[in-house]
């Protein structure tokens, strides 16, 4: 097999490739043609200056003063800004695979075909990179749109639940479900019954512009501890009708109203469905049975422990 190699290639069977010029002459790089290390009986591959790892040579370190770490791009280690930035022109994010960042290696997958019974579509887009061009085979925003309307019509998008879920699925997906997106709080949806209000998150998303002139609001969770009427009223001034399957608390306070010869603990009390006059009568559940009853206005009373501490300090004072 000799006798056919010229004096320049690899002596392994079969390979053509040119012998490592630094090795032993006779093989390439990848069937042993490595350097090998100076130390006596050693046979590890050297590095620069002919010595192994083990034996002397040491990986350069970063320029920064003090600092020991591997440097990795422009004399820096990865803790001072030695990271390699992604391909793409204008991205400043960090290489991730393939000399780009996350966001445009998963954008250049290989292909992108999308199949919805007799629906099939194929995308593609071009990404400029610093060295030129880059083609790939993900793009056609308006093809795509038609894939996933056919998809939410099907499923069906009067679930909130279901539209953060559609919208966590891609960018793309995410750019669809907008419209359904917007319409959380402010239309009727099913989903969230056994879910827990984010209540301060839900007040403060109220005193967007968003909600600037809503008349009414939905709250979407079927737990809400902590929330009440009129914390909604002053995030939302606007709003006139809150809807909700359970009753909230107005204040949160408990008060007493006088009914014959006895004083009975409640809450101020609202629900959508369950009308009342502002100003003459007003729901409230009792502390003691947790029942709920219209009543008027006029039926509340301070509380006794007030009266007898108003009578005490009152007497004390009168001379």
């Amino acid at each position: 097999m000799d006798q056919f190699l010229s004096p320049g290639q690899c002596q392994y069977d079969g390979c053509t490739h040119c012998v490592n010029s630094n090795g032993s002459g006779r093989f390439c790089f990848t069937h042993g043609g490595q350097p090998i290390c100076s130390h006596a009986s050693c046979s590890n591959f050297a590095q620069a200056g002919g010595q192994c790892i083990k034996h002397g040579y040491k990986k350069p370190t970063c320029i920064v003063d003090g600092c020991s770490n591997q440097r990795v791009v422009r004399g820096l280690c990865k803790r001072h800004g030695g990271h390699r930035l992604c391909n793409v022109i204008n991205c400043t994010h960090h290489v991730f695979r393939r000399n780009m960042c996350r966001s445009h290696y998963s954008s250049t997958n290989e292909s992108s075909t999308v199949t919805n019974e007799s629906i099939t579509v194929s995308t593609t887009t071009i990404f400029v990179t610093k060295s030129g061009t880059l083609t790939t085979n993900l793009g056609n925003a308006m093809e795509i749109d038609i894939v996933i309307e056919t998809v939410m019509e099907f499923v069906g998008m009067g679930n909130w639940e279901q539209v953060h879920t559609f919208a966590a699925v891609c960018k793309c997906w995410r750019h669809s479900s907008l419209p359904h997106l917007s319409n959380i709080e402010k239309v009727p949806m099913d989903g969230g019954g056994e879910r827990r209000l984010n209540v301060s998150a839900f007040l403060r998303l109220l005193q967007s512009e968003h909600f600037r002139n809503v008349q009414a609001i939905f709250i979407p969770c079927g737990k809400t501890k902590g929330l009440f009427l009129n914390d909604i009223k002053r995030a939302c001034p606007s709003v006139q009708t809150i809807v909700h399957s359970k009753w909230l608390m107005m204040n949160g306070s408990m008060e007493e109203i006088q009914e014959g010869e006895g004083r009975h603990p409640c809450y101020r009390v609202y629900r959508h469905d369950m009308p009342f006059t502002e100003g003459t009568n007003v729901w409230v559940q009792f502390e003691w049975d947790k029942k709920f009853k219209l009543v008027l206005e006029s039926l509340f009373v301070a509380p006794a422990f007030l009266q007898k501490w108003n009578r005490f300090r009152t007497s004390f004072l009168r001379y």
